[in-house]
C-alpha cells in the first residue's frame, strides 16, 4: 500500500514538473514579462552560483545513481517483474534526455534553460528513486 502511494505521488510530481517545463517554455517564448523575469533570474544565478559546476555535478550524480540502479537490476533480473524493467527503461530515457539537453542547449540558445534544466533533473531524480524503490520491493509472481 505504501509503495503504491509513493509511486502515485512520485508520478504526479513528475507530471507536474513536466507540465511546468512546458508552461515555462511556452510563456518565456510568448510573454515579454516572463522573458524579462527569466533573464533577470539567469543573471542573478550566474553571479551567485557556479552554474557550470552544478550542471556537471548533477549530471555525474544522475549517471552514478542510474548505474547503481541498473547494476542492481542486472543482479536481480530473474526475480523482478516486467513493470520494473519498464520503469528502468523510462529512467534511462529520462536521464539520457537530461544529459543530451544539458549538453546541446545553453542559456544563450534558450533563455529558460536553467529552469528547464532544474525541472528536468528533478524529474530524472524522482524516476531513479521510484525505480530503485520498486526494484528493491517488487518481486516477480514466480518467486512468491
Amino acid at each position: 500500500m505504501m509503495k503504491k502511494a509513493f509511486y502515485f505521488i512520485g508520478t504526479i510530481v513528475e507530471i507536474l514538473l513536466l507540465a511546468g517545463i512546458f508552461i515555462i517554455h511556452y510563456f518565456t517564448q510568448r510573454k515579454m514579462g516572463m522573458a524579462r523575469y527569466v533573464i533577470y533570474k539567469n543573471q542573478g544565478w550566474n553571479r551567485k552560483y557556479p552554474i557550470e559546476l552544478l550542471s556537471n555535478l548533477t549530471s555525474l550524480i544522475l549517471i552514478g545513481l542510474t548505474v547503481i540502479v541498473l547494476a542492481l537490476l542486472i543482479k536481480r533480473i530473474q526475480r523482478i517483474s516486467k513493470f520494473v524493467v519498464l520503469m528502468s527503461a523510462i529512467m534511462v530515457i529520462l536521464v539520457a534526455s537530461y544529459l543530451i539537453f544539458t549538453r546541446v542547449y545553453s542559456v544563450e540558445v534558450m533563455r529558460d534553460y536553467y529552469f528547464i534544466s532544474a525541472f528536468f533533473a528533478l524529474v530524472s531524480f524522482i524516476q531513479i528513486i521510484k525505480t530503485f524503490v520498486n526494484l528493491i520491493m517488487n518481486r516477480s509472481k514466480k518467486n512468491k
